[in-house]
This record gives structure tokens, sequence and C-alpha cells, in this order.
């Protein structure tokens, strides 16, 4: 006899109670082209959100080069290695993203606006300040270009007088 709970798991889509079988069984639909078999709508929520993390990992990396330059600028008493080493890999990654993925240029402008407010807040823990010293001390918007942030060459002249 089946219980409650298995007869209420058969009753609910594969989507939600087995994700990756259900991942496999798409893959098999549309290798064997087979679209009646597709779960539609899923596929295109999958698809939509796949697009919404590459876009997220761009974020997320400028972020981390926003941050350690802002540090460069603003703390450069403690400059170090380490943070050159972030600046060139996270760069590499971001050119390699780009280049994977080419349509990503038509949003540099907007999502370095937006990694740079999340950087501002980085930047400023990592340097010990309370919200409101990091929001005085650093510019509210980006001061440098997407070219500037992603050319291997730049780092900023210090901002400590």
């Amino acid at each position: 006899m089946r219980s409650s709970k298995n007869i209420a798991q058969a009753a609910q889509p594969l989507y939600e109670t087995d994700y990756y079988a259900w991942v496999q069984e798409q893959v098999r639909a549309l290798r064997a082209g087979r679209p009646a078999d597709l779960d539609g709508e899923n596929v295109a929520e999958e698809l939509e959100d796949l697009g919404k993390t590459i876009r997220r990992e761009l974020q997320s990396r400028l972020e981390l080069v926003l941050s350690h330059l802002l540090k460069w600028a603003y703390q450069p008493e403690k400059r170090s290695p380490s943070w050159e080493n972030t600046l060139v890999e996270q760069r590499g990654r971001v050119s390699d993203l780009l280049m994977k993925n080419p349509s990503l240029k038509n949003y540099l402008d907007e999502v370095a606006t937006d990694a740079y407010r999340y950087a501002r807040g980085v930047a400023g823990n990592d340097m010990g300040l309370a919200p409101p010293q990091w929001r005085r001390h650093f510019p509210s918007k980006c001061p440098w270009s997407v070219n500037e942030i992603l050319s291997t060459s730049f780092l900023p002249k210090s901002q400590v007088s």
C-alpha cells in the first residue's frame, strides 16, 4: 500500500520532486527531437534563470575588482601583492566571461554601476569603516570608466592626502 506521502509526491511534477531527474528527462526529450515531451514553461524559466546567473557572475566579479580598486585608492598603506593578484584574476575572469558571452558587453555600464554600489560597502567593511563613514569616504558614483576597470594595467592613484 502507498503512503499518503508517496501519493502526494506522485501528484507533484517531477520538476518539484527531483530536479536532477527532470533536467535529464528534458535533455533526452530535446536530443530525441520530442518537443511534445518538454515541460516548456519550466524549461523557459530555467533558461531565463541561467541567463540571470551569468549576469550575476559578471556583477560579482566586477564588485571584487571595484572593491579592490577602492581599497587601492583609499588605503594605499595596505596595498599588497594579494590585492594585485585579485585584480589580475578577476579582470581575467571578466574577460573570459565576456568572450564566451559577448552580448553581456551591451550591459557592462549598467552592471558596473550596480556592482559599484555594492563594492563601496565591501571596501568600507574591509577597511573597518561604518556605513556612514564609507558613504562619505567614497564617491557615490564610480570614478572609473569600464575600460579602466577592466584594464590590466590600470591602478588608481592614491586618494589619501
